[in-house]
């Protein structure tokens, strides 16, 4: 129980972090969940000898499914630009030697030899591909992986079912995200659950890359410190972007040719949301309300915009869009950081792995703090890169006590396999390289924050939230009274949709 224990040692360093910073109650605090028990065993002698004893989380269901079959279907991403899309999430992929691939296949083989069971993955092009059979009436898989920009789409359709439902189904366990769980609930129902069942929900949370070897250039300590002090904020990342960035070419201006302290994209939702902005909370019903703090927000917006939109500072993605670029992240953004001409990038943790092959050492930091009086590190997981475990309405009713125990299965060794694969292996060691960063990697898992409107997008607030980087305006109030009522109405339409 590797994620166990070292999510409790990480709790021992935040609260303490917390601490120091005057903690107070907040409905966000850090969630830890472990069912281990420890019992101290004195000897019979009555020497001081002390015996650890930790009742496992998972235990293998009394249930004999000798000879049961489990179909597990997800896409086959098209999206050739990412080495994370190369994963498909419900295969068992042939062995060789790529370690998230490899740690795919464990996940299955290990459920089917736990169980006695054949788990058969069925892959399909798309999500629409899927949801078409389900509406059809047709038995597609017991268990489907879905994309979060498809996961909204489908859930008004009445074609998923309720997991707090299957009373196998430990909803409870580590294996499956605890503040996803909790927020992305509907009047007590849950349609789909975040987890380490599959890669692309860890790869998906929002993380900053720094660039070492341009921290020792410029003689700055490692921002990591200052995560650790509860200090590090986006005012102490535009102090070290501008004493980083600088006119290579000696030009006069900011270009490709000269060296950034970090970059931007229209991204005003998540970097909000790191400054402590939450967007929707429930009701004693479990039913979303808009918890949208405008003071906050403007707040927020105020600091970040004039940030991301400074050019003597920040390479601003979408100022290049006519640069002849296939691909500007890619080819701009991570160029320029492998070059070593980028401080900062605040990207996914799916970036790691297209920087495998970078020669400059290179580390891995939260998203900043609004400022320290903020009591913890937001993290977002991307709305688009995260996905879902569901269950669709086609499978037989008798069959869900077998679906969720082969789910916990799954989802347990999907810790054991995909977790430790991405955390010790593919990220931390191959990417990453050192404990540091692993302890990094641990304290944004979690300080992950899961929102409704990262599925429901009420009324259009991501694209409102982005707007005004891309627009490069701070004007919240004039804008959000132009949306609020619309956010406020579609609230009110997905909780009254809710059985």
């Amino acid at each position: 129980m590797k994620k166990t224990i070292s999510i409790l040692l990480l709790l021992t360093v935040l609260l303490s972090l917390l601490a120091s910073c005057g903690k107070t109650d907040t409905d966000d605090s850090l969630t830890s969940v472990t069912n281990a028990t420890d019992s101290t065993i004195a000897s019979i002698d009555g020497a001081d000898t002390d015996t650890t004893t930790e009742t496992p989380e998972y235990v293998k269901p009394e249930e004999d499914y000798t000879g049961k079959t489990f179909t597990f279907s997800s896409v086959k991403y098209t999206n050739p630009n990412w080495i994370a899309t190369s994963y498909v999430e419900a295969s068992k992929p042939e062995i060789n030697g790529e370690v998230i691939n490899d740690s795919l296949y464990e996940r299955i083989v290990a459920t089917e030899d736990t169980l006695g069971i054949t788990v058969e993955s069925n892959i399909y092009e798309n999500n629409n591909t899927i949801m078409n059979m389900v509406m059809a009436g047709d038995y597609i898989a017991d268990c489907i992986i879905l994309e979060g920009l498809e996961f909204a789409s489908v859930l008004p359709k009445d074609l998923l079912i309720d997991l707090n439902s299957i009373q196998t189904l430990d909803l409870g366990a580590s294996w499956w995200d605890q503040n996803a769980v909790s927020s992305l609930s509907l009047g007590g129902k849950l349609y789909g659950a975040v987890g380490d069942i599959s890669p692309m929900g860890l790869l998906a949370a929002n993380c900053v890359y720094v660039n070492r070897e341009l921290l020792k250039t410029a003689g700055l300590e490692d921002p990591a410190k200052d995560v650790k002090d509860g200090t590090w904020t986006y005012d102490k990342m535009e102090e070290m972007g501008r004493a980083v960035a600088h006119d290579v070419n000696g030009d006069g201006k900011m270009n490709e040719d000269d060296v950034f302290g970090l970059d931007s994209e229209p991204i005003g939702y998540v970097a909000a949301g790191s400054c402590g902005v939450i967007y929707t909370a429930k009701d004693e019903n479990d039913m979303p309300v808009s918890a949208l703090d405008q003071e906050r927000a403007i707040a927020a917006i105020e600091k970040l915009v004039p940030l991301f939109r400074d050019k003597d500072i920040t390479l601003y993605s979408q100022d290049y869009t006519s640069s002849g670029y296939k691909n500007i992240f890619r080819e701009l953004i991570v160029q320029k950081f492998i070059e070593d001409e980028l401080l900062f990038v605040n990207n996914w943790l799916c970036v790691a792995l297209e920087l495998r092959e970078m020669e400059s050492d290179f580390g891995l930091l939260p998203p900043p703090k609004f400022d320290e009086q903020q009591q913890q590190y937001m993290v977002y997981n991307s709305p688009s890169w995260t996905t879902y475990a569901a269950v669709p309405k086609t499978v037989k009713e008798d069959t869900l006590p077998f679906i969720g125990d082969v789910m916990n299965t799954l989802g347990y060794y999907g810790h054991e396999h995909i977790y430790t694969a991405l955390i010790d292996t593919a990220i931390t060691y191959k990417s990453l390289r050192d404990d540091g960063n692993r302890e990094m990697m641990e304290l944004i898992y979690a300080n992950r924050i899961f929102d409704l409107a990262d599925i429901y997008d009420f009324g259009g607030i991501q694209a409102m939230m982005n707007s005004f980087v891309s627009g490069n305006n701070t004007n919240f109030a004039s804008l959000y009274k132009s949306y609020s009522k619309i956010i406020e109405k579609n609230i009110k339409q997905v909780a009254d949709s809710i059985d």
